[in-house]
């Protein structure tokens, strides 16, 4: 009960901030508190319960202490932490409504006339319409985002070109020299297996990496985790990947 009370008495105080007024001012003599509420004489408690003075409400000062003035005419100021939850919700209540007077608009016959169609009602604040109708704001909000596709750079092209006429003309090593990264030709060849792979190689696979090199669709390009490039063939997809501004075939 007491986390729940606190937590209107701090929304009550945020609202008084918008009504922005001197404390001077509420405890003035030329700004008398008009509130019945705040003019009567009423009991304090404290947080224990155990204390209470006789008192009538004179404003809150600092949003942190009330002051209150005694039967005999003493003032004093109390901080609000001390105060019971209802004597706080009652101070800052009693505090947001003098400030709702001090800030209430100036009478009709005070202000200049305007004609009755154009006059809007006091107790409804003006707010400035959207250009946009909802419609209009539905259909913009729903419009897919689209993503820069990744540009081929020509350079991959010629490197494409210079595995295509190595695949034709060379024997198997020296292939895997140069569509291979250095490092990982040279655990490749490091490998028990590396003689039957090259032999696998030239019976099998040289010619499907051949066909796919030729029928590489470059409009088909994806930009795929590691930086590695993506492309469809002909028979299936093949990958590359620029290491210090060489490209390497990554599938």
């Amino acid at each position: 009960m007491r986390c729940r009370l606190s937590g209107v008495v701090l929304l009550t105080l945020s609202l008084a901030t918008v009504f922005s007024c001197p404390v001077s001012s509420l405890l003035g003599q030329n700004s008398p508190v008009d509130a019945s509420t705040n003019s009567q004489l009423r009991d304090w408690k404290d947080v224990t319960g155990n204390h209470t003075i006789r008192a009538k409400f004179l404003g809150v000062i600092d949003r942190a202490k009330v002051a209150l003035e005694t039967a005999d005419g003493k003032e004093m100021t109390i901080e609000l932490s001390q105060l019971s939850n209802v004597d706080i919700y009652q101070a800052v209540k009693s505090d947001l409504m003098t400030k709702l007077e001090l800030v209430s608009p100036v009478s009709a016959s005070t202000s200049p006339q305007k004609p009755q169609s154009s006059r809007r009602k006091k107790s409804q604040p003006y707010v400035k319409k959207a250009k946009l109708s909802p419609q209009k704001v539905q259909v913009a909000s729903t419009l897919p985002v689209s993503k820069p596709k990744p540009t081929v750079d020509e350079d991959l092209v010629l490197r494409v070109e210079e595995f295509i006429e190595t695949i034709e003309n060379e024997d198997a090593q020296t292939i895997f020299e140069t569509i291979l990264h250095p490092k990982e030709f040279s655990e490749f060849s490091k490998s028990p297996n590396f003689e039957a792979g090259l032999e696998k190689f030239e019976q099998q696979k040289k010619a499907r990496l051949l066909t796919a090199l030729q029928s590489i669709d470059y409009e088909s390009v994806e930009r795929k985790p590691g930086g590695r490039y993506q492309f469809q063939t002909g028979s299936a997809s093949i990958s590359f990947k620029k290491l210090r501004g060489i490209w390497y075939l990554k599938n």
